[in-house]
Order: structure tokens, then sequence, then C-alpha cells
């Protein structure tokens, strides 16, 4: 597992269009889990939690061009792994998870493959079990390695 977190960059890692492109458009591989989202502005995203393809998810961040993401935690899924099954766990709230931050870091939802965690506005964990998507993001984004 790989992770980084951005902070204190004025690139927008809170537009979740800029961090796809750093990613290089990997989103679209994945389901997605939409946990706790708070944004600057109302949107069709649930107040717990949203499903949705990458194509759907890729779609949301074109039509919210500006959009910023305060809080929330997008972890990706295979697409072979069923919603049912994702939602046997706790539904993410990023803010009280501690994961992120301790050694040895893991993802908030054990069946994930990759996790974006917009925090406060103010700076991005990025975790993936792929590293080439850590290494693509650092090209674009000022970012640290956490624990590994």
């Amino acid at each position: 597992m790989f992770g980084v977190i951005s902070e204190n960059d004025d690139k927008g890692y809170t537009n979740l269009k800029e961090v796809f492109q750093a990613i290089n458009h990997s989103q679209l591989n994945y389901n997605w889990l939409i946990s706790q989202p708070e944004l600057n502005v109302d949107s069709s995203l649930a107040d717990d939690f949203t499903w949705m393809d990458g194509d759907e998810l890729t779609k949301f961040a074109q039509k919210y061009d500006n959009i910023q993401w305060i809080w929330a935690i997008l972890s990706g899924f295979s697409k072979d792994v069923l919603k049912e099954d994702v939602l046997q766990y706790k539904l993410g709230v990023v803010d009280e998870f501690n994961g992120y931050y301790n050694a040895p870091i893991s993802f908030y939802h054990p069946l994930a493959t990759i996790e974006i965690a917009p925090c406060d506005s103010s700076w991005l964990v990025l975790l993936s079990k792929e590293k080439n998507h850590i290494d693509s993001f650092k090209c674009h984004y000022t970012s640290k390695d956490l624990f590994v």
C-alpha cells in the first residue's frame, strides 16, 4: 500500500477534475463509494453515501467544474466488488479515522483499492495499492509520503 498527503498546494487538490488528471484518469477503472461528502455547492450527492461507477464520478466532477470538496472519503473498488459487499462495512468519516496517519497506513474501507480523502478543504490524502497512482500524483502536487 502506498499513500501521500498533499497540503498547502495551490493547485486545487480538492477539485476532483484536477486530481483525476494527476492519477491519469484511473478513476474510470473503479466503482466508487463516496462517504459523508461535504461540498461548497448543493449537489446530487446523498449526505450519507453515494455509489457510482468511474464514468459517473467523472461526469459529476465535470458537471461541478469548480466544486470544492470540504470533507469526504472516496473509496474506489475493483469492478468485481459488489455494492452489497461494500455496504456491509461502516461508512467513512474522514476526520474520525486515524488509519491514514499511523504506521502501517490503512484504507478506511477494507475492500478498497484506492482512496481519495479531501480534508477540511485544505489537504488531501491519496492511498492506493498501485504505486503508479501515487507516483503520478506526486508529479502534479507537492506531497509527502505517508507511513508505509
